[in-house]
């Protein structure tokens, strides 16, 4: 049976719940075959040749695909080569990509059999765990010396949905204990100075957490005040918040209020910032009146290169998002007579700029003021076409093709329910107890 969306409102409650199990069968098989169309692409560096950088860049510019879902694909597709068990269970529809995308973190030709069922008897999300659990155990087992240790030290960090600052951290035992003490010894300033905590509206975990973040920022800005007088260069120590006036007035007024490189931020937010920090307008008029420089110097002020990266926000060339280490690039170049002007300027990472200045490429402004890039053949390299949408027939008879039959009990669901034992599962897996049946020494 094949269900579409038309038929959805006229669908029993069980046959809904059926027909939702039986297109999460179809999707697992569709991603399948998309995943190996990308191994193939990949293999083959057929996205090469027109200034993409990977071929997750060009799935995300023509696939519609974000960056971070692009690079998962192109990892799985590449790990799914040495997994001919894995790679059938997902085309057959019986493994969605979310396990797949766990089991390939961590499985081998002689895991996968034994991995496979563990998706099948697991959520998708005690299966991450599961992985999890057993990546933290290979990397103990490879860092067992200091200078292993040392060389695994890491910090790394993402913006969430909510605009909060996620981040996590590896540092050897003595680096630790040193970082430790420096927020304790910020916690202990903070507290001295802070009101009694209401403890009928927080709690003591709760409160010690939330102080502890801000020791962490008290020692940000005293590290990045000390720097910045060393060097007596303050502005390059500066975080930076873009926000059109208008917003300062009314909350659904302006169009940018934002960090640069990071999150959008609530109005609210901006005007508390604006009563203690340095506020410095930028006028990005089409003339640039107040900005340009004309030919009386090649490189751009401070304020016309920041004037820039306001406007343009990533790197223009088509499909490239980068954000981070671009430079300011004349399009028509200084030398042969092109001024310093906002509307001459435009913001390209260091790789597109190579390109451009090297490889043959040439960027020009149409008539309504946005960059094209040429090739060096004279066209025009296209803005990323949609997605062309898929209709239930059409995904119905791409799984026939290949090979997939599909049901409600295609994506097999045989989790009992039970909570899963990570140091057990994990030690089972890597023949750590040999499956002996010792009690679990986790229960989550």
């Amino acid at each position: 049976m094949t269900i579409t969306v038309s038929d959805a409102s006229a669908l029993s409650d069980g046959e809904l719940a059926s027909a939702l199990t039986e297109w999460a069968g179809h999707l697992a098989a569709g991603e399948a075959t998309f995943v190996e169309l990308v191994g193939e692409f990949d293999q083959r560096e057929v996205w090469g040749g027109v200034g993409v950088l990977s071929c997750a860049h060009w799935l995300a510019w023509r696939c519609a695909l974000s960056p971070g879902a692009a690079r998962e694909r192109v990892r799985v597709a590449r790990s799914l080569r040495a997994l001919p068990l894995t790679r059938a269970e997902f085309r057959a529809g019986r493994l969605s990509f979310s396990q797949v995308r766990a089991l390939s973190r961590v499985a081998t030709p002689e895991l996968e059999a034994k991995l496979i069922e563990c998706a099948q008897h697991s959520t998708a999300s005690q299966l991450e765990r599961l992985v999890g659990g057993m990546r933290r155990a290979m990397r103990a087992e490879e860092t067992r010396n200091a200078a292993q240790t040392y060389a695994a030290r890491s910090f790394n960090y993402h913006y969430d949905d909510d605009g909060a600052l996620i981040f996590s951290g590896r540092l050897p035992a003595v680096e630790g204990a040193l970082l430790v003490a420096a927020v304790e010894a910020a916690y202990a300033e903070l507290a001295a100075d802070a009101p009694p905590l209401n403890p009928s509206s927080v709690s003591a975990e709760t409160s010690g957490a939330a102080r502890r973040a801000d020791s962490l920022l008290l020692l940000a800005s005293a590290s990045l005040a000390g720097i910045a007088a060393e060097r007596g260069d303050s502005d390059r120590f500066r975080v930076l918040v873009h926000v059109d006036s208008a917003t300062l007035g009314d909350d659904a007024a302006g169009e940018r209020c934002e960090i640069e490189d990071g999150p959008p931020l609530a109005p609210e937010v901006v005007r508390r910032l604006l009563c203690d920090t340095t506020v410095r307008a930028v006028t990005t008029l089409p003339d640039g009146t107040e900005l340009d420089v004309g030919r009386t110097q090649r490189f751009p002020s401070r304020a016309l290169r920041r004037a820039v990266t306001t406007r343009d926000r990533c790197c223009q060339f088509p499909g490239c998002t980068r954000r981070k280490r671009s430079v300011v690039h004349h399009i028509e170049e200084w030398s042969l007579g092109g001024p310093t002007d906002l509307v001459n300027l435009a913001l390209l990472c260091s790789y597109h700029h190579h390109l451009v200045h090297e490889g043959g490429f040439r960027l020009t402004r149409n008539a309504a003021g946005a960059i094209e890039v040429r090739a060096p053949g004279g066209w025009i390299l296209p803005a990323a076409p949609l997605v062309p949408p898929s209709t239930p027939a059409r995904l119905a008879a791409a799984n026939s093709q290949n090979g997939a039959d599909v049901s409600a009990e295609t994506l097999p669901n045989l989790w009992a329910g039970d909570p899963l034992h990570l140091n057990y599962a994990v030690g089972v897996l890597l023949d750590k107890r040999g499956g002996t049946g010792h009690a679990p020494d986790e229960a989550a």
